[in-house]
């Protein structure tokens, strides 16, 4: 049976809501301790896939690599310490709004181009966060 674009969405999307609930029910174990066991499995899971593709588990450009890592595990660290510390719906809708940083720090950093239209996106994005979030002055 072939799985179609549309449903791994939808089990991604399910799978990461169960592991964000999964996080919130456990707040006496360290956040890092959870992104470390969740890394162990993914580091599995990962070099089974790149060894049966004969791709190279180190890539072409090592040092992105280890940054990204780095950068990575310190945002999975923050983001499950937020989980475990504020109600669910704010952490998950702060994290959301991620793409809406990137593309500011890429602005400023990368001096990336982006179109004027894209921060009418970005403010009707921010504006549904806050309808549907509200202002949570947690």
């Amino acid at each position: 049976m072939k799985i179609t674009s549309v449903q791994s969405m939808l089990l991604a999307g399910i799978f990461f809501a169960m592991m964000n609930v999964s996080v919130k029910f456990i707040p006496h174990i360290p956040a890092i301790e959870i992104v470390w066991f969740r890394s162990v499995f993914s580091l599995i899971f990962t070099f089974v896939v790149l060894r049966n593709k004969a791709i190279s588990v180190f890539g072409n450009n090592k040092a992105s690599l280890i940054i990204r890592g780095i950068v990575g595990s310190i945002s999975l660290i923050l983001f499950f310490y937020t989980l475990q510390r504020i109600p669910l719906a704010s952490a998950v809708t702060m994290q959301y709004l991620s793409p809406i940083f990137t593309t500011l720090l890429g602005i400023f950093i990368l001096k990336e181009k982006v179109r004027p239209i894209q921060f009418l996106y970005f403010a009707m994005a921010f504006a549904g966060v806050l309808i549907i979030q509200g202002v949570d002055p947690g």
